[in-house]
């Protein structure tokens, strides 16, 4: 999964895969009379790849910063831990420090970043490869509470703007996603889990 800021290292991987194809069976031709179908089959293989990749992650980095068409998809739960504020953050950075892309984390609350934009718009809604790269926000605000802490959880997509609609029936998957990240989350600061 790319992190983000990842553009400069993708274009040297698609420099480095168009030498290869297409170089190398040039190369070739004229030391063992290989037919130059190869080598413009390998171009053609070569292009729509490296195209489709480097477009993705381009529009991508540029609907970052533009307001999204689509009303962000937000899911919200509050719930009581027995933990203190600092145990209750620490527990959810662990949980999902190997998913995150990135961990940004202020005095009572933490913002956890999953999936990539590019990816998405690379394998798209209507496949799971697709829906994994879901870029989506997990932030959680931690406040004492007697001996306790009070916790509020907001999970909401990060796709960036798009032209269109977005695929018919991200909506329903999406939500199930983002319930399943503040279940997680629920789950690791509350008592059951002390116990486990």
């Amino acid at each position: 999964m790319p992190k983000r800021g990842s553009l400069s290292k993708s274009i040297w991987v698609a420099a480095i895969l168009w030498a290869i194809v297409v170089g190398l069976p040039l190369l070739l031709i004229p030391l063992a009379g290989i037919s130059p179908f190869w080598a413009l089959g390998g171009a053609v293989i070569a292009l729509i790849y490296t195209s489709t990749t480097l477009a993705s992650y381009i529009v991508s980095a540029a609907a970052k910063n533009k307001k999204p068409a689509h009303e962000r998809m937000t899911v919200i739960r509050k719930w009581q831990s027995e933990l203190g504020p600092q145990e209750v953050l620490d527990r959810i950075t662990r949980e999902f420090q190997n998913e995150s892309t990135a961990i940004a984390a202020d005095s009572g609350s933490i913002r956890l970043d999953f999936g990539s934009d590019a990816e998405f718009r690379k394998w798209g809604g209507g496949f799971e490869r697709g829906m994994r790269e879901l870029p989506m926000v997990l932030s959680v605000k931690v406040e004492t509470d007697g001996d306790g802490s009070q916790v509020t959880g907001e999970a909401r997509d990060d796709l960036g703007w798009y032209l269109g609609r977005l695929v018919a029936g991200l909506e329903p998957e999406a939500i199930k996603r983002l319930r399943g990240l503040l279940g997680r989350a629920e789950h690791v600061t509350t008592s059951e889990a002390r116990m486990q």
